[in-house]
């Protein structure tokens, strides 16, 4: 039993061989395609140096007038109809207070807190705390954006703007 398993070892080791062997020259004859082809082998770049390179320089040339004839100059001109931003300026309301984030100033009626966040209609805090400020707040919250009373919209923190150095 033993010699024929040595002769089937054998065998696969010859055919791994005989596979390996027809890689090597496939890989070869690849390797030989993909080569550069001139007369000695090797790639000769002075024969297109100068003159191809004026050429380009002289098709670049024509490219860039022909686009910047083209060009269209547009005067800029005041935009009307869009909406101001709010006159509120948070960053006085931030200086103007003094208490900390969290700290409760404001009473506020205890409801059941809903599924969706009021805080995810707006992109910024400072834009929560703008619309909380025109709309009633801090006194009143109509919209739940301040439900612990201190008198920031959103988790809006006023630090950046006390910090603030003014000459």
């Amino acid at each position: 039993m033993n010699r024929s398993y040595f002769k089937v070892f054998r065998l696969l080791l010859l055919f791994t061989l005989f596979v390996s062997c027809q890689n090597a020259r496939y890989e070869k004859e690849i390797a030989g395609q993909n080569s550069l082809s001139s007369d000695n082998g090797q790639l000769d770049l002075s024969l297109s140096t100068m003159e191809q390179q004026n050429i380009e320089k002289a098709q670049a040339e024509k490219f860039h007038l022909e686009v910047q004839q083209k060009r269209i100059v547009i005067d800029p001109q005041p935009i009307t109809g869009l909406n101001k931003k709010s006159e509120i300026n948070v960053a006085l309301y931030g200086r103007l207070t003094s208490n900390k984030v969290g700290e409760q100033i404001y009473n506020r009626i205890k409801t059941k807190r809903k599924k969706t966040d009021p805080c995810r209609r707006f992109v910024a805090a400072d834009d929560a705390q703008r619309f909380f400020l025109e709309h009633s707040g801090p006194q009143k919250d109509l919209w739940n954006l301040d439900p612990d009373g201190d008198g920031f919209a959103c988790h809006w923190d006023p630090g950046l703007y006390r910090n603030l150095k003014i000459n």
